[in-house]
């Protein structure tokens, strides 16, 4: 989506259009990222890396059953919550219940702010 107060909109459009490419999808799908274009799964090239195995049948049926997921009032502040609280977990600064006691307050508050 291109905000629509943007002034660059067409540079905007371009970049867009090259990110999500067939060749600039499999180039990031050689490099650990997972094709967001069901052809790219069909691709000899990528079928080739995961042992000639076609995985179109998946990808398609996978992308059928996907829906968008709506934004959420407050979605990134809560994930920059669970993000410390979890590394509070993982370096024992918290146990984990703690951590996660802490994590569900706190985004609680965030909320009803």
């Amino acid at each position: 989506m291109i905000d629509r107060n943007s002034k660059k909109q067409d540079l905007a459009w371009k970049f867009i259009t090259f990110i999500t490419n067939s060749e600039s999808d499999l180039f990031m799908a050689e490099n650990g990222n997972g094709p967001i274009r069901t052809s790219t799964f069909q691709n000899p090239k990528f079928i080739s890396m995961y042992g000639g195995v076609d995985h179109a049948d998946v990808a398609r049926d996978l992308s059928n059953r996907l829906r968008p997921i709506r934004p959420v009032p407050g979605i990134a502040q809560a994930w920059d919550i669970i993000s410390v609280e979890l590394g509070n977990a993982l370096t024992q600064k918290k146990t984990a219940q703690k951590a996660m006691d802490d994590a569900a307050e706190q985004i609680n508050k965030a909320m009803k702010q």
